[in-house]
């Protein structure tokens, strides 16, 4: 068989649209699956820490690590935790509520 596409600018234009389509189809399912679901977490699973000088959300969810892989999974966690602004920006003497693991086991207080 012998193939001629009679109108190429045509069969360019479907063939481009054709590609953003899957494109924005394959990233809204890559996001689907990548997505972290929403924690619920009742007042037995928190503990609270008075922030100290130098304290940072990432200084003390590095010392309260629980998901043992990406750090800023627990950061978003207290972020969301103490209805923080976006850039997580805590103060001195300010008490703050952690999660604790999800497995049952207890953080100790390093603070």
């Amino acid at each position: 068989m012998n193939w001629k596409i009679a109108d190429p600018e045509k069969f360019i234009s479907r063939v481009g649209l054709l590609i953003f389509i899957l494109v924005l189809l394959a990233g809204y399912g890559l996001n689907q699956l990548l997505e972290r679901p929403e924690i619920r977490i009742d007042s037995d699973a928190i503990m609270t820490v008075t922030v100290r000088p130098g304290d940072t959300i990432w200084s003390i969810a590095e010392q309260t690590a629980q998901t043992n892989g990406d750090l800023r999974f627990d950061v978003l966690d207290i972020i969301r935790l103490n209805q923080l602004d976006g850039n997580g920006t805590i103060q001195v003497g300010q008490k703050i509520m952690l999660p604790l693991h999800y497995d049952g086991n207890q953080l100790a207080d390093s603070h």
